[in-house]
């Protein structure tokens, strides 16, 4: 029904909804190892001032896994359609600021739980919302 894009075995959480309204995903690199695919969600209206409002966004972060032997890059990690991936966290925004936030993906079995997580990129993907809230949430 709608082209959902992937990463490995995954598809991007969003409802038929939103896909309705956006034509592109959006790709940020967190570190060697996360990755957030987002969607930002198209202005509708104008806030007082008369500026287009901000009214918020979509996201999906993966946490790489593994990927075949034969992918190893020297440096990094490999983000090729054979790589295994998590959900690393996902959630929206509206104009107010990051309205849900779940961590893991019942798909990946490890909704609301992370085993050994990876910290520095917990830290760095609540940077990263924390600067989207600001740039697309007029309200926050």
């Amino acid at each position: 029904m709608y082209d959902r894009p992937t990463l490995g075995k995954l598809e991007f959480p969003c409802s038929p909804r939103v896909l309705l309204y956006h034509d592109d995903i959006k790709q940020h690199v967190l570190d060697d190892r996360t990755i957030v695919f987002y969607r930002v969600r198209p202005p509708f209206d104008k806030d007082a001032t008369g500026d287009v409002a901000k009214v918020g966004f979509d996201f999906a972060a993966y946490e790489w896994c593994s990927c075949p032997a034969d992918k190893v890059p020297a440096e990094g990690h490999y983000w090729g359609p054979e790589v295994e991936v998590e959900y690393f966290a996902y959630g929206e925004a509206s104009f107010e600021g990051v309205k849900h936030l779940w961590f893991g993906h019942e798909d990946t079995q490890n909704q609301g739980y992370h085993y050994y997580p990876h910290l520095d990129s917990m830290k760095l993907l609540m940077e990263w919302l924390q600067g989207m809230e600001k740039e697309h949430c007029w309200d926050a």
